[in-house]
C-alpha cells in the first residue's frame, strides 16, 4: 500500500508553510528530486496558527510535499532509509521565535503510480505532471523496494506502509497519511 503525506484535513493554517527566499531553496526545488547542496541556506518555514504541541512533535505538518523532522532524536531520524533521501536544515519561524531543531527530510527517487487508465486526472501538458484530480488511482507495489518517493506526475510524496506505520507509531499528531484513492483534489 502506498500513502500520500497529506496535512491535517481543512485547517491549513495549522500546517507549517515554506517562505520563498533569496538564498534558500525555493519550493519547487523542494518538491522536486534535483540535489540541493548540505551547505545551502536554511529552508525558512512558517507557522501562522501551530498545533499546541509542536514543540514536543517529531513531525510537523506542512503544506510543501516534505516532511519535517525533528533532528535532534537520532532514533526518530533512523527511521528513515538514508539512501532514499535528503536532508537539509529548516528554520521554523513562529511570530518573532526561529526555532531550528528541524530539518527538511525529502525523497531522491521518483515513483511513477499513478494509473492513468483508472484515474480521473487534469493533465497539464507544459509541465507534464497533473495538480487537481477527481480520482486517483495508484498501481499496485508502484514503489517497489522504496520506503519513500516522489510521484513522477503529480509530485506528491509517497510513502510506503511500514514507514508509515513507524512513523505514526512515534508521532500519531505530526503525521498525516491518506490513501490516494480516498484523497480528494486539493
Amino acid at each position: 500500500m502506498v500513502w500520500i503525506n497529506t496535512g491535517p484535513e481543512g485547517d491549513y493554517t495549522r500546517c507549517a508553510n515554506i517562505v520563498d527566499g533569496e538564498d534558500c531553496p525555493s519550493s519547487s526545488m523542494l518538491t522536486s528530486v534535483e540535489y540541493i547542496s548540505p551547505d545551502s541556506s536554511p529552508v525558512l518555514f512558517e507557522f501562522k496558527n501551530p498545533p499546541k504541541k509542536f514543540r514536543d512533535m517529531k513531525l510537523l505538518p506542512t503544506t510543501t510535499g516534505v516532511l519535517l523532522v525533528d533532528q535532534t532524536d537520532p532514533e526518530f531520524t533512523s527511521l528513515f532509509p538514508r539512501d532514499q533521501i535528503s536532508q537539509h536544515r529548516a528554520i521554523i519561524k513562529i511570530g518573532d521565535e526561529a526555532i531550528d531543531k528541524y530539518c527538511v527530510v525529502r525523497p531522491i527517487n521518483f515513483a511513477t503510480c499513478t494509473d492513468f487508465e483508472l484515474s480521473d486526472v487534469d493533465w497539464i501538458p507544459v509541465l507534464k505532471a497533473y495538480v487537481t484530480w477527481r480520482k486517483i488511482v495508484y498501481l499496485e507495489n508502484c514503489l517497489g523496494s522504496l520506503q519513500i518517493a516522489r510521484e513522477r506526475h503529480s509530485r506528491k510524496l509517497l510513502v510506503s506502509d511500514s514507514l508509515r506505520e513507524k512513523l505514526i507509531a512515534f508521532d500519531s499528531e505530526g503525521a498525516f497519511f491518506e490513501k490516494p484513492e480516498n484523497l480528494a483534489s486539493r
